[in-house]
């Protein structure tokens, strides 16, 4: 089944802010030190940083890719004044 980029990249970003709130709520620095997070909790605090990165790239991806879908969709006239 085809996905077209824009619904991809937003669903990628929805399951991304998911994942990150689990993360979150795993390795809060309120209720956990950084000395208490087991190695998985180290990794997950990893996970979130690395989530954190990267969702605002699919954003600017996002929008690039709609822009270039817009303009695709622009008639244009080669003959026309």
């Amino acid at each position: 089944m085809f996905t077209d980029p824009i619904t991809l990249i937003d669903q990628t970003v929805e399951n991304l802010y998911t994942l990150y709130a689990f993360f979150s709520d795993e390795t809060d620095e309120r209720t956990h030190t950084l000395t208490e997070l087991s190695r998985d909790g180290r990794s997950w605090r990893d996970a979130q940083r690395a989530i954190a990165w990267v969702i605002p790239k699919l954003q600017a991806a996002r929008v690039a890719q709609q822009q270039m879908t817009s303009a695709a969709q622009v008639p244009m006239c080669l003959n026309c004044d």
